[in-house]
């Protein structure tokens, strides 16, 4: 997903900006069907519920604050700065996750 926000930016064309969308969606679809798998192996049963509601919460809070934001970016600054913005949090949601680790790993770490 942060490569397609990062080839938003970077395309002038109607082409390559379908491309990248086509990109963002398939980022996208990985990142939700790969979730529920990761949360059930990486939280015990008393954390597993809490980990579904944060998860849940995140999607959420990005789905109600990203047009805001992004539509500020798009009337302040320009489109860029929304899709360079998305790149940015694509890419630290994705060093947040693997410093966290592969489920096993985080279980090993523990126990």
């Amino acid at each position: 997903m942060a490569l397609a926000g990062a080839l938003l930016a970077i395309f002038g064309s109607l082409t390559g900006a379908g491309a990248a969308l086509a990109l963002f969606g398939i980022g996208q679809s990985v990142v939700f069907a790969a979730a529920v798998p990761w949360l059930d192996e990486g939280f015990g049963d008393l954390d597993r519920g809490l980990a579904y509601g944060a998860l849940n919460l995140v999607f959420a809070i990005g789905y109600t604050l990203g047009p805001l934001v992004g539509g500020v970016l798009l009337e302040q600054v320009s489109a860029d700065a929304a899709y360079l913005l998305m790149t940015a949090i694509a890419l630290t949601g994705a060093l947040l996750l693997a410093e966290r680790g592969a489920p096993e790993q985080a279980k090993r770490e523990r126990h």
